[in-house]
């Protein structure tokens, strides 16, 4: 990765997250107050992502321990209730 320019650099689920790095770069210029706010705004993102990563595990902890008593009507419920969440 060449953080000079910013990319690129991508995360674990594919997404490019090389424009962060250009941002960060290319902040200090705009003075103080937007470097603060830009800082709180990547604290959200980080800490949002961070949350569905968890609730992730967690439903798969879910689903593995319904394979693993081979309760299938439990899988499908978990299963649809994570899709409905999804959006899809």
């Amino acid at each position: 990765m060449d953080r000079n320019n910013g990319g690129p650099a991508f995360n674990d689920q594919g997404e490019c997250i090389g424009v962060a790095f250009q941002s960060i770069e290319l902040l200090p210029r705009l003075g103080p107050i937007p470097m603060a706010a830009f800082q709180t705004c990547l604290q959200v993102w980080l800490t949002s992502s961070l949350l569905a990563d968890g609730l992730a595990v967690v439903v798969q902890k879910i689903l593995a321990c319904a394979f693993a008593e081979k309760n299938f009507d439990k899988v499908t419920a978990e299963g649809s209730k994570e899709e409905k969440k999804a959006g899809n």
